[in-house]
């Protein structure tokens, strides 16, 4: 009976020191988290530019710098200025812009009912480079390139343009260059900051993709 009440008490022993050493470790984590500096939150906004004439016509534009906003296009891109103007819940403190012309014509047409702070050009903001691509009507490329053209649709891994891997090269740009860029331009501080970013469809797609985590499989 005593060797058992020996046994059992030293038990109990090493059970309260595990528990001592977990209530520890635990405070440990938390005095630490309490000493890192707390960074305000900053939401961002991507807006794609309104339509445009190769839009409406069924011609590829990757990153190539041709097309111009239609009329559509210019209602367009009013219509979501006077949405953020009607955002009362945030303040936009930073903006980015496409150095494409069409990107940079729908942030003049925004700031014309919204108040915004001059932008910073990003190259890394431009469209998918789609190399001998841009220029051509889809149709065509259909025609002449099925395979890689159903793989752009569907298969982002196994999509080749002239050597090129469009699709993967885009999501690298988004998260290597892109998001550094605009994360470590800082913020007006206030919790209701948001920084724009105007730019296109399928950047504008890895942008939100490479923020959540997910790949190219998701495009």
């Amino acid at each position: 009976l005593c060797r058992h009440r020996s046994l059992l008490l030293c038990v109990l022993r090493l059970c309260l020191r595990v528990l001592l050493l977990q209530l520890l470790l635990l405070l440990s984590m938390l005095l630490l988290l309490l000493a890192l500096p707390c960074t305000p939150a900053l939401r961002y906004l991507v807006l794609r530019h309104g339509q445009t004439d190769h839009n409406r016509d069924g011609i590829i534009q990757g990153s190539s710098d041709a097309s111009v906003l239609t009329d559509a296009g210019i209602a367009q891109a009013q219509a979501a200025g006077a949405a953020l103007a009607g955002l009362s819940d945030l303040s936009i403190a930073r903006t980015y812009v496409s150095p494409l012309r069409r990107a940079k014509q729908t942030f003049e047409l925004l700031r014309l009912s919204c108040a915004l702070p001059a932008p910073t050009t990003l190259a890394a903001l431009r469209e998918i480079d789609l190399h001998s691509w841009e220029g051509r009507r889809k149709s065509e490329l259909q025609r002449e390139s099925p395979a890689a053209y159903a793989a752009w649709r569907s298969d982002p891994l196994a999509m080749e343009v002239d050597g090129h891997r469009p699709i993967v090269d885009l999501w690298s740009r988004a998260r290597c260059d892109v998001w550094p860029a605009v994360r470590s331009g800082g913020g007006g501080g206030g919790p209701s900051d948001a920084a724009l970013l105007v730019c296109h469809g399928s950047l504008g797609q890895a942008l939100l993709c490479t923020a959540l985590g997910l790949g190219e499989a998701a495009w």
